[in-house]
Parts: C-alpha cells; structure tokens; sequence
C-alpha cells in the first residue's frame, strides 16, 4: 500500500518579511505622539459670553510669568452658542519661534491666551496660567523617539512569535490529520 501525501503549501518567506515590516511601519506611527495640543475655552467679552462669532485666537508661550516669550500663534475660528471655542497649538499660525521646540518635559511654562474680535489685530488678554504637569508627563513618556522604538520593537517581536506559533500549528494539525488517515 503506498501513501501519498499531498506535497505542504510553503508561504514565501517574502510575505513574512513584509507583513511585519508594514506591522513596524504602522505601529511606529501609531506610537508618535501628534505635535499638537488641544485647547478649549470660552470667550468673554467685558463679561458677557460671545456667542457664534468669528474670533482671533493668540497663544503665547513664555518660560516664566511675565517673562520673555519663546512661542507665539495665531487662529482663527468661531464660537458656539455657549461661546466656546477650540484650537490645537501648533497648527496655527505660528509668529515666533516652533511648537516643536517647547520641551514641555524639562521645564515649566505659561501659556499667555488673547482674542480679537475686530480681526484688526487689538488683542485683549483672555487668561495667563501655567501648564500643569498632565502635559508634561505625556510629553515624558510618549514623546520620546527611544520609548517609542523600544515599543515597537518588543510589539513586532511578540506579533513575530504569534505568527510563527500560529503557523507552526497549522503544520502540526495537518501532521496530525495526515497520521489519523495513515491509521485507518
């Protein structure tokens, strides 16, 4: 009696390479943190809400209450019916110095927020405080380019091991398949 088996499918080792490739690919950019940060506030003006209106937004970043700015931009938006308006720093007009370069994990800032209403330029002061520490251990744990690496190094490796138990499984099911046939 002579046995044939069917000759096993062999997957390139090609594809493998280049699913966990597109893997490192997409989980890196997963791990960047974005280069912005949210912003929400109500605007006021002499008190009352100003409601549904087009507003100029100027944020100011300085080392030290009252100190020498590093950063300052600009937007333009809208309020709503309860005068509230959003922005996301660094993606507005910047007018002095980089988003990028406020290293919000090493040092203290205050963040200086004026409106206009005019769109003719005449800022008026909206709020001066300080950043709180929330920011900055987000920026210390995820922005950094070695924790990041470091990640997504050990995810891939852990999805590589996955991969190759699942398919070393596959060969021992269909092993197990072929002698169950060889024994009836």
């Amino acid at each position: 009696m002579t046995l044939k088996m069917k000759p096993e499918k062999r997957f390139p080792l090609g594809k493998y390479i280049l699913g966990i490739a597109l893997m490192f690919l997409q989980l890196s950019a997963l791990g960047r943190n974005p280069a912005g940060m949210s912003y929400d506030l109500q605007v006021l003006d002499s008190g009352h809400v100003v409601t549904n209106q087009a507003v100029s937004l100027r944020f100011s970043f300085a080392s030290q209450l009252g100190g020498d700015i590093v950063f300052v931009e600009t937007h333009a938006t809208k309020t709503d019916l309860q005068g509230n308006a959003s922005a996301i720093l660094g993606e507005g007009k910047p007018e002095k110095g980089n988003f990028d370069q406020i290293d919000l994990a090493t040092g203290t800032y205050f963040i200086q927020v004026e409106y206009d209403l005019s769109g003719q330029g005449n800022y008026h002061l909206l709020s001066n405080s300080r950043l709180l520490s929330v920011t900055r251990v987000q920026k210390w744990l995820f922005g950094r380019e070695k924790f990041n690496t470091v990640l997504t190094i050990i995810i891939v490796i852990w999805l590589g091991i996955i991969v190759y138990l699942l398919m070393t499984g596959r060969r021992i099911s269909r092993l197990e398949k072929d002698l169950k046939k060889m024994k009836q």
